[in-house]
């Protein structure tokens, strides 16, 4: 399936929203694989879009790992109480259990029955979290910005430890039939972290997240970060297929800088909240004719779409991508 991405595929990311639309609480899509299961289908029946996700929040490893979180009906749990007070106890943690672990189970079963459902016709597209983005979740992003700086060697073993977690996790998923793992790295943004930082620090261990996961057969792999042109070259050394790009890079440069990797994006988020279906329909047009001779760009958001995103929208951008299937 992997063998196939192409530019008339539209697969816009859909995780949360997908229990909105079908008027499930988000809590109950977060924690139960059923749920999660029949709101993906009724959700890629409702839009006719590419891709289902058994993806929920970004702390579902963290808290597998021992992280305390909040929860609300409405909306993501998030972060309440990090497991680690201090990055030099990093040592006591353990090592989580995919298939037993907190609600990582959660989007195993869900992601083995939706490639049961739509076999190789649809892509299947799990999520797991970079090791700098699971290290914030155990110890606070704001403490780990500071132990980066006054205790390297301990938050170097904590990322080196994070990193098989995120291993097990994403080849637990692709065992259970994922055609693609998204490995979402937020805290790893240049916005967040210096450039050199992120080569020293979180690419030697993306690098090998890539290569482990590779050895799963027909594994496509696809990185979602708010990356800059600074970071070109560094992505390129990670063996990716898919990477996301937002609204304020410039396609053009993003392609010639990125070769041999379909881009997916750079509509913003947000323009499915405050936009209209003629604003969506016309930035899609426009961004489809803008590169109407590469093959490697893939429209959609230029990352997960809100929970409260207005299904109009997510039905232009779709509409757009499947009557401009030009490049095939």
């Amino acid at each position: 399936m992997i063998n196939k991405l192409n530019c008339g595929l539209a697969i816009p990311q859909v995780f949360g929203h997908s229990a909105v639309l079908a008027g499930q609480t988000v809590r109950r899509y977060v924690s139960d694989p059923d749920v999660m299961y029949r709101c993906q289908v009724a959700a890629q029946d409702y839009y006719g879009y590419d891709a289902v996700f058994p993806a929920a929040d970004h702390s579902i490893l963290a808290e597998g790992m021992g992280s305390e979180l909040n929860y609300c009906q409405d909306g993501y749990p998030n972060l309440s109480h990090p497991v680690l007070q201090d990055v030099r106890c990093w040592e006591n943690l353990q090592q989580p259990d995919p298939y037993s672990s907190g609600r990582m189970p959660v989007t195993i079963e869900a992601c083995r029955m939706l490639r049961r459902t739509f076999g190789d016709q649809v892509l299947v597209a799990a999520k797991i979290m970079g090791p700098m983005t699971i290290a914030g979740q155990l110890l606070g992003p704001e403490k780990l910005l500071f132990s980066l700086v006054d205790y390297p060697d301990d938050v170097k073993g904590l990322l080196d430890f994070v990193t098989e977690a995120a291993i097990s996790y994403g080849k637990a998923q692709a065992e259970a039939g994922a055609h693609l793992i998204i490995i979402y790295d937020p805290m790893a943004s240049p916005s967040i972290i210096p450039f050199e930082l992120f080569r020293h620090v979180e690419l030697p261990n993306l690098k090998k997240i890539c290569i482990r996961l590779k050895e799963v057969r027909n594994l496509g792999l696809w990185f979602q970060c708010w990356i800059s042109p600074k970071i070109y070259s560094m992505v390129k050394e990670i063996d990716l297929d898919l990477v996301s790009i937002d609204s304020h890079l410039d396609l053009a440069e993003a392609l010639e800088n990125l070769p041999d990797r379909f881009l997916v994006g750079n509509i913003g988020a947000s323009a499915f909240l405050e936009s209209t279906p003629e604003e969506i329909s016309k930035i899609a047009k426009d961004r489809i004719m803008s590169v109407s001779n590469n093959k490697r760009f893939l429209l959609s958001s230029g990352c997960e779409l809100p929970l409260e995103s207005r299904p109009e929208n997510i039905r232009a951008l779709v509409k757009a991508v499947h009557q401009n299937r030009t490049c095939l």
